[in-house]
């Protein structure tokens, strides 16, 4: 499936794109550096730059992104009941599911992997599908009661 841009949106053509970087390895408290900018898509640093917020930006991506999953991170998802879970099938048509369990029924592997329970639901397996055709997903978990940001 090709997808096309708003006739709308210069930006495309317009705002240079910085030169890509592999993303660093996990270190014990490892920065990002920036430019050129190793996280992020092509999409947003053409936005940042349009915009005006590519210096705010890299401050963010300096600071709070992370290559792998830290020890506080770490801890704060074994203490977790739930957790919003977002995929996309191979076309790129999004879903969103709430998952919930006891807490540390999603399992931190290693510094890159987690891994949740496929309970029995409503049997569209919409969450479990996806990911067989599209490897890339979201995990938002939200402590409500514990945690202040």
């Amino acid at each position: 499936m090709t997808r096309s841009r708003p006739p709308s949106c210069p930006l495309i053509e317009t705002c240079p794109l910085p030169e890509p970087q592999a993303r660093p390895s996990c270190q014990e408290n490892a920065l990002v550096t920036f430019p050129p900018p190793p996280f992020g898509s092509a999409g947003e640093h053409r936005l940042q730059q349009h915009m005006g917020s590519a210096d705010r930006a890299a401050r963010f991506y300096d600071q709070q992104v992370r290559p792998c999953l830290t020890p506080e991170m770490r801890e704060f998802i074994g203490r977790q009941s739930m957790v919003f879970l977002a995929t996309a099938d191979s076309g790129g048509a999004c879903d969103s599911s709430f998952r919930a369990g006891p807490p540390g029924f999603v399992h931190v592997l290693d510094e890159h992997t987690l891994a949740y329970p496929e309970f029995r639901g409503n049997g569209v397996l919409a969450s479990a599908g996806n990911m067989t055709e599209n490897p890339h997903l979201g995990m938002l978990f939200v402590d409500f009661t514990h945690h202040r940001v």
